[in-house]
């Protein structure tokens, strides 16, 4: 692998990394899951400790993190995506209706 883990994903279920650094647009998100190390193209400037989309994420699909259903996508997300409250509601798991 290239690069040093710079993103933490801790399922394969999930659809979103979480930047463990700044990560800038074009860099590449490195991760592992399970004993497979991945990445992914980063296409927007991504915070330390934000969200971005591990895959293409489809308007009203639910975004998955930390094995919680953390929200809906309220347009459609690309690959490497920062995801937040732009392109994001928050669903609270239990109190607001899937």
């Amino acid at each position: 692998m290239e690069g040093s883990i710079n993103a933490i994903v801790i399922d394969k279920k999930y659809n979103v990394g979480v930047a463990l650094e700044n990560l800038k647009i074009n860099d590449i998100a490195y991760f592992k899951i399970g004993n497979d190390y991945k990445t992914v193209k980063v296409i927007d400037e991504i915070p330390i400790y934000h969200k971005f989309a591990l895959k293409d994420i489809n308007k009203d699909d639910f975004v998955y993190k930390y094995g919680e259903n953390i929200g809906k996508a309220i347009r459609n997300i690309k690959e490497g995506e920062h995801v937040h409250t732009h392109n994001l509601i928050s669903i609270r798991e239990g109190v607001e209706e899937q």
